[in-house]
């Protein structure tokens, strides 16, 4: 998960020179809370084993890269159809995540 975040750094450079002040910075605090609540939802799911949580912050997590989707769709146009396998991706695997985790509430 690492490469595709640390590949997004000068992705996200780019949108924010197309883009007005406010919405580079909304961008990347869009972005950083991206990284962030994937971070914490690998802590939450391999170090802790917090079931709940982790489906929690993943979907956050989704919910926040798809804003990031829509937000470079509206500011620099293409550069969203880079992002939106990921926001994909992570949909996906929140899906998974809560059903991993209704399964597994009652052990």
């Amino acid at each position: 998960a690492m490469p595709c975040l640390s590949s997004r750094i000068p992705f996200g450079t780019a949108v924010t020179v197309g883009a007005t002040p406010r919405e580079g910075v909304l961008w990347m605090v869009l972005f950083g809370a991206s990284v962030a609540l994937a971070l914490g939802w690998a802590r939450a799911f391999y170090l802790r084993h917090r079931l709940g949580r982790s489906a929690a912050l993943l979907s956050l997590a989704a919910a926040v890269t798809w804003a990031l989707v829509a937000l470079t769709a509206s500011t620099v146009g293409w550069p969203a159809w880079v992002l939106g396998p990921y926001a994909v991706w992570l949909t996906v695997a929140s899906s998974l995540a809560v059903g991993y985790w209704r399964l597994n509430e009652s052990r």
